[in-house]
This record gives C-alpha cells, sequence and structure tokens, in this order.
C-alpha cells in the first residue's frame, strides 16, 4: 500500500499514537488538525447520523473532513491501535511533491464514497 510505505520510509511524517482498545481518538466536533493512518489494531468510526463504519490496518481516516476546520466523525478504538496522526499541512506538503499519492487519495476517496452509498442503500 503506498501511503504506508511512505510512512515507513520517511517521505511523510506525522506523530505515532497509542491507543488502548475503548480509547475515543477524536469526536465529532473537536477541532480538525489531520488524517489518521492505521498502521496496527481496529477502529470504528462513527458518524453524525450514527452510521458505524470498522476500520482495521492499513486504512487512511479522516478524508471526508479533510478540507473541514472540525471533524464531523467519531473515532473509537476497538482494539489497541497503533496510528500514524499527519497534520493537513504535511499532507498537503505531501500531495505537491508527490503525484501518485494524488491518484492514491482520489482512489481512497472514491472507495468512501461507494461505503457510504452502500451503507444507506
Amino acid at each position: 500500500m503506498l501511503l504506508k510505505e511512505w510512512i515507513e520510509a520517511g517521505r511523510i511524517t506525522g506523530q505515532r499514537i497509542q491507543a488502548s482498545a475503548g480509547s475515543c481518538i477524536y469526536t465529532s466536533g473537536d477541532l480538525n488538525n489531520g488524517l489518521h493512518y492505521l498502521l496496527e489494531g481496529e477502529a470504528v468510526i462513527i458518524s453524525e447520523g450514527g452510521h458505524r463504519r470498522v476500520v482495521y490496518a492499513d486504512t487512511l481516516i479522516g478524508l471526508p473532513d479533510m478540507m473541514n476546520k472540525i471533524y464531523t466523525q467519531t473515532l473509537l478504538a476497538t482494539s489497541d491501535v497503533l496510528l500514524m496522526h499527519i497534520p493537513i499541512e504535511e499532507m498537503q506538503r505531501s500531495l505537491q511533491f508527490h503525484p501518485p499519492l494524488r491518484l492514491y487519495l482520489v482512489q481512497q476517496m472514491s472507495n468512501h464514497a461507494t461505503l457510504t452509498r452502500t451503507s444507506y442503500e
């Protein structure tokens, strides 16, 4: 997976966060200061409408809020997790210098839209 490889190679930097099962990583309404990449473990994303989506390692979390000043979803660890918090400024810098990352994010946003649409049908 492209993003994981770039994180491991140091091409995209951020802060590693370890959290225990049951921990709240962020809550809807919190100031949005970046994306999260789930390196290890399992978490659940809860939308403002209450829809729950389980996510696993190698998942980029927060794309729907990338341009928002606040998070519109809540992220809870359902197991012990290791996340990489990628500040918005770092992601914007990476997008400028790494064109393949743009395609990767478009693909991820497309997947997210498909999952969201399917979950409400």
